[in-house]
């Protein structure tokens, strides 16, 4: 835990989408949850980063085949965002915003797929947590959604 958490003015910040259209038939309690499952999801991959960063530490041949430029980034945000007071910002796109929200971050993002044990069907992608990034650094997109 971090001793003192530092006002700043470019913070890190996470962003997680929720997707418009399902926000009613979801309700808060479940669009709550979600938005906790697509958190979840972006620590497993950072947790698995770390651990497969620590195995190839003493191999830099494999790490810099396995471990891309762009992996190591997001490992050193998550980490300041981390010990910075994890701050996060919740985000609704309507079902045209949420196509090129999952085009634009194709790779650098974690999909929630709802199982439909309750009230919206098996399969609704419901919401999309990005990995930590400078505020500034937030694309046009990004930028564009409403807070939710």
């Amino acid at each position: 835990m971090v001793d003192e958490i530092v006002a700043e003015e470019d913070p890190i910040v996470q962003y997680i989408i929720v997707r418009e259209s399902l926000i009613v038939a979801m309700g808060m309690g479940k669009t709550i949850a979600q938005c906790c499952h697509a958190e979840q999801y972006i620590l497993v991959k950072y947790f698995k980063f770390q651990l497969l960063h620590a195995a190839l530490k003493h191999n830099p041949e494999a790490e810099a085949k396995i471990i891309h430029h762009e992996d190591n980034e997001h490992m050193r945000l998550t980490s300041k965002w981390l010990n910075n007071g994890c701050r996060k910002v919740i985000l609704k796109a309507d079902d045209k915003e949420w196509a090129k929200i999952k085009e634009e971050f194709s790779k650098n993002h974690a999909l929630v797929i709802d199982a439909g044990l309750t009230c919206i069907p098996a399969g609704s992608e419901t919401c999309i947590a990005l990995w930590p990034q400078m505020k500034s650094e937030r694309s046009k997109l990004i930028k564009r959604l409403q807070v939710l």
